[in-house]
């Protein structure tokens, strides 16, 4: 779909174009317009549909906080606000969300997406019908959720993919995997094991580091330098006998 400072309501009716557009604007400035627009996802907009439909929410419901994010001749976007270098939101393929003006506040709308019986974390009917419309990225944060269509060309998603940034909830591709339709509860959201802790600490979107990714990084890099140091004076020791 063509996004333009339109006074329309899109995504079954669950956003403002002109709020989309407006911020797209301010994000990224109008250089990278095309006669006044860009093209987004119409998977992506279905998504959007999908969550307002399960949330019931009123008209111009969902605040867009970013869409699309260009890295063109013209200069890169994505790389100003610190996306990753492949993101989707690159190629106009990812968006993320909140909720404004709803009955629900913005995290009572979080809450319901991600605990109730048929939200996310149990793979319930929200889950089912936003891969049934093309989703394959979601990402959990605190204040806000990423759902992307994974057909950015540099990093095609062929299934789902999660990762939880700052939300707590657990939520990851191997959470995901080992995790049956339907199914949920705390006992499900153990992410002690190495691999779902190693996939929280880069956001394959944002390039975000948790402080707790990012203080097991330095820790990593620490080690690694008192490491090298001490082989290389054994070294020197050794030589000098």
């Amino acid at each position: 779909m063509r996004i333009t400072d339109s006074d329309v309501y899109i995504a079954g009716g669950y956003i403002s174009m002109k709020q989309m557009w407006k911020k797209h604007v301010s994000t990224c400035g109008r250089g990278y317009l095309v006669d006044g627009g860009f093209e987004f996802s119409d998977k992506v907009l279905n998504g959007v549909e999908v969550i307002g439909n399960y949330l019931g929410l009123k008209q111009g419901g969902v605040y867009v906080t970013s869409s699309y994010r260009p890295k063109t001749s013209k200069g890169d976007c994505n790389n100003k606000v610190g996306g990753a270098s492949n993101s989707q939101h690159i190629t106009g393929n990812a968006i993320d969300i909140q909720f404004r003006g709803n009955t629900l506040s913005n995290s009572e709308c979080l809450d319901d997406i991600w605990d109730s019986t048929g939200g996310l974390m149990c793979k319930g009917q929200l889950f089912q019908e936003l891969q049934d419309v093309g989703i394959r990225g979601i990402g959990a944060y605190s204040s806000f959720i990423h759902i992307d269509d994974g057909q950015n060309p540099m990093k095609i998603r062929n299934s789902m993919q999660g990762w939880d940034k700052s939300r707590g909830n657990g939520w990851s591709t191997s959470y995901i995997n080992r995790t049956d339709n339907y199914k949920c509860g705390q006992e499900r959201r153990d992410t002690t094991g190495l691999e779902d802790y190693i996939s929280h600490i880069t956001d394959p979107e944002d390039g975000y580091k948790s402080p707790k990714a990012k203080a097991f990084e330095i820790a990593s890099i620490s080690v690694l330098g008192l490491t090298i140091i001490s082989v290389a004076i054994l070294y020197i020791i050794k030589r000098r006998k």
